[in-house]
């Protein structure tokens, strides 16, 4: 990709704010009922950064060429490094013609980093007492939650103008030289989670165990009217690269589908090749944990908790990657306690393969953590 000009080179973003982020929270007891209720709001900056990028120009490229110099004269426009590397398998045909051009007379588009603000979240809770089991709900609501637009969808737009990201980049142009293309989009976002504990009691030699389930879902929506109309695409890990869409292939010039196995642009990832794994407008899943108290185990001072834990995404996508449809996590554990004043927790967590795009599918893991409290 490099070779062929397919990237934006990085440039310095703008920084996240020190100020203006704020919070309250509320807790108000209802007696009669042994409950209590909850409000908080608050006011944050992103805590992550989103990827933008900024348009280039070639200004010595006179318009209204022929095509294939008409391709080649909208593409280094919005990205112009793809005809400065002059070598890449669309453009190294051209490259003699755009050195006659002018080739070094150019800026090349860059991508910059950004750290939104003004993200507003309320939220109402709720906990009680049913039948000996702990009951806790919790409502939220963002207002003004970044999501990223898809990474390849970026880039395509960029470096040719095309895809669903083709038109605001094509718009960014006509704006001049450092005209941003915004890599992301504000959405609003509700998420309603359910929980319980249940103490259990004594079994299989423990003295006691604990039990925790959750359920939660999200329901999320766009704040940009015009993202339907564009397709724009959110989400997804850039490693699975190309995904179709509407006039992607013949705007890069290249031959059928992306996904052809006799085309240059060939993504040999068949699931990145549909159009799939991006952000939907609604997800959930659920979390179950278990675990049981072995005081005194084997005549020692350690109490030994052995613990079980799954996770389940059952479908959609969320916009902060809580949720990925078909993603499992079996997780076992096992912590020694010694008198209540050290303890070692040791894990091991494994991801199932149905979830076609979890980009931590492969990344099971081995854990040891050391605590002491004094």
């Amino acid at each position: 990709m490099v070779a062929a000009g397919y990237y934006a080179p990085l440039a310095e973003g703008k920084e996240g704010k020190d100020t203006g982020q704020y919070g309250l929270a509320l807790r108000l007891p209802i007696a009669p009922i042994d409950s209590e209720m909850g409000l908080y709001g608050m006011k944050i900056n992103s805590r992550t950064p989103y990827i933008s990028a900024l348009s280039g120009t070639w200004n010595g490229f006179p318009a209204g060429l022929p095509l294939p110099l008409g391709a080649l004269r909208r593409a280094t426009q919005l990205n112009p490094m793809v005809v400065n590397q002059a070598g890449g398998q669309a453009f190294a045909a051209a490259s003699p013609v755009a050195r006659a051009l002018g080739a070094g007379g150019i800026t090349t588009a860059t991508a910059i980093w950004e750290y939104p603000d003004n993200i507003n979240i309320y939220g109402v809770t709720l906990s009680t007492n049913i039948a000996g089991w702990s009951v806790g709900a919790e409502y939220g609501y963002t207002n003004n939650q970044p999501v990223q637009i898809n990474g390849v969808d970026m880039l395509n737009g960029l470096i040719g103008g095309v895809g669903p990201v083709g038109q605001k980049a094509r718009a960014a142009f006509t704006g001049g030289l450092n005209s941003k293309v915004q890599g992301y989009d504000l959405f609003n976002k509700n998420q309603l989670a359910v929980n319980t504990v249940k103490i259990l009691p004594s079994m299989l030699g423990a003295s006691q165990g604990l039990f925790t389930a959750e359920i939660a879902g999200q329901l999320s929506t766009n704040t940009n009217d015009q993202a339907v109309s564009q397709q724009i695409r959110y989400g997804r890990a850039f490693i699975y690269g190309f995904a179709e869409s509407s006039g992607l292939s013949s705007g890069l010039g290249l031959p059928g589908s992306l996904c052809g196995s006799t085309t240059s642009g060939y993504n040999p990832n068949s699931m990145g090749c549909k159009n799939d794994g991006f952000v939907t407008k609604t997800a959930w899943g659920y979390r179950l944990k278990g675990s049981l108290d072995y005081p005194g185990a084997f005549d020692t001072s350690f109490t030994l908790t052995p613990s079980l834990f799954w996770a389940h995404d059952v479908n959609g996508y969320s916009v902060d990657s809580q949720f990925i449809k078909d993603r499992m996590v079996l997780g076992v554990g096992l912590r020694a306690d010694y008198q209540k004043k050290f303890a070692i927790d040791i894990g091991y967590t494994m991801f199932g393969n149905k979830a076609n795009y979890d980009p931590f599918a492969d990344r099971d893991y081995f854990s040891v953590a050391l605590s002491s409290t004094f």
